[in-house]
């Protein structure tokens, strides 16, 4: 079975008598922004090992990926999830983690497909030694609500926005991410009003969306080199290229393998719009969920929610039909549990999807399938974010809060139109897969009436070692 994880950095200690160390003792991943007013503005993770125990940390938001296993006397940390299966984590599917994740199309929390291996939780401070682990985490999660009106934070909106494009000044040749959207246009208009001409700007080429054509437009309009890519065709290898890439943490980002591809040897830096589309522009948003959030009625917004997702993912397709392999009821229940954690935030939906959606899925786009690049995020920017999730969920309801900042702040510019919003698709084709992986699931059906151990350790053979 070939390794998925060539390249991938690990710390991996044993403790017997003595520490047997293996991988790599001091690193840094990542960027820190040296003028930001803690010093630690960026995204980044990094350990040190000193001989005798363990120091990990990394961003405020623990969008880096980093993750870990331990059992007594043994701690593996790495970027990847592949390379800890490979140093021998436990292979126990997490099925209340799948539950959720074959309806949501992401993971909450620190959970991953397995029960032993989790994410290092946000702002973390992880210390290992022969007595255990100890975690502190801290995420900046406020339930303060900004006593400012609307139009005012609109306005106080541009100026953090303007500095957070002025503290992430480019050092090399740089590209910005480009779509027909808000984000990357936003990104876009700041840095040319700061002079900031990319060396290119880069789209997805999807015949589903407009996207390409509205980016040719304003890179036309501007004098922009612009780089029109097309998406990867849909193959077994492609998919199995993705599970890899997305640390088996997401049903999505298959269109990214095509960017990272076309971008390489073209630029160290590119600008991403990550966190925008929840803290400013109200996606998934909507009174009713509020209202359930509000009134504390958790388990009845945990079904809500996933009534409301279709199931995206192939293996949900599949397998959510046997309720004993992945159960509603504890989807809802693992569920409820996390959306309670944001009950009290000014935006208890965008901070939900904010902590577990952006976190654990979408920014495995610009932060693991993108690692080769340094990649800047500056709705992420502490300053900015702050004040923007202390916005009440009211101003964004409507959904124009970040088309109605952008109009009003760049006036010269506000004649481009945006592009009709696509449904992303699949990243590799039903058909495909059910040549592919046909044979398979027909025999996890015939072990449905008799799960138990053979059942999940078939689930398990197929799904997380047949597609490495």
């Amino acid at each position: 079975m070939p390794s998925m994880s060539a390249g991938s950095t690990f710390l991996h200690v044993r403790w017997n008598a003595t520490p047997i160390v293996e991988g790599t003792p001091d690193h840094f991943v990542g960027h820190r922004l040296a003028d930001s007013a803690t010093g630690s503005d960026g995204i980044f993770a990094e350990w040190a090992w000193d001989g005798t125990s363990l120091r990990a940390r990394n961003d405020r938001y623990g969008f880096h990926p980093l993750f870990y296993f331990t059992r007594p006397g043994e701690f593996c940390l790495s970027t990847s999830v592949d390379t800890l299966l490979e140093r021998g984590a436990p292979r126990d599917l997490h099925w209340e983690a799948l539950a959720v994740f074959m309806r949501l199309g992401f993971f909450l929390a620190s959970d991953t497909p397995f029960a032993g291996i989790k994410a290092v939780p946000p702002n973390a401070r992880l210390g290992w030694n022969r007595d255990g682990l100890s975690i502190d985490s801290k995420p900046p999660m406020s339930d303060r609500v900004a006593s400012i009106g609307r139009d005012e934070a609109m306005v106080v909106y541009q100026e953090l926005f303007t500095a957070a494009i002025r503290r992430r000044s480019p050092d090399g040749v740089f590209g910005s991410l480009l779509s027909g959207g808000r984000d990357s246009r936003h990104i876009l208009f700041e840095l040319l009003n700061q002079h900031k001409k990319p060396d290119l700007v880069a789209t997805l080429d999807l015949a589903s969306s407009s996207d390409a054509n509205v980016s040719s437009e304003i890179a036309q309009a501007f004098g922009l080199h612009h780089l029109r890519v097309p998406a990867l065709a849909d193959s077994v290898a492609s998919e199995i290229r993705r599970i890899r890439e997305t640390q088996r943490c997401a049903d999505e980002h298959g269109w990214m393998l095509g960017l990272n591809d076309a971008l390489k040897g073209r630029a160290a830096i590119l600008y991403d719009g990550l966190g925008e589309d929840v803290l400013s522009a109200g996606l998934f948003l909507h009174p009713r969920p509020i209202e359930l959030m509000r009134s504390g009625q958790f388990i009845a917004l945990a079904r809500h929610l996933i009534a409301e997702e279709s199931v995206s993912s192939f293996i949900g397709q599949v397998f959510l039909g046997d309720s004993r392999l992945f159960t509603e009821e504890a989807a809802v229940d693992t569920l409820a549990k996390e959306l309670e954690r944001h009950a009290d935030a000014p935006n208890p939906i965008g901070s939900f999807y904010f902590w577990n959606r952006t976190r654990r899925e979408i920014a495995l786009s610009p932060f693991s399938i993108l690692a080769d690049f340094k990649v800047y995020v500056p709705f992420l920017d502490h300053e900015l974010f702050d004040f923007l999730a202390s916005l009440p969920a009211e101003y964004f309801l409507d959904h124009t809060f970040h088309d109605q900042t952008i109009a009003r702040s760049y006036p010269q510019w506000s004649h481009f139109r945006y592009s009709a919003k696509a449904q992303p698709a699949l990243s590799l084709s039903t058909t495909a897969l059910d040549r592919e992986f046909g044979p398979h699931c027909s025999r996890i059906r015939e072990n449905s009436d008799d799960l138990g151990k053979r059942g999940k350790a078939e689930f398990s053979r197929i799904q997380l070692q047949d597609t490495m």
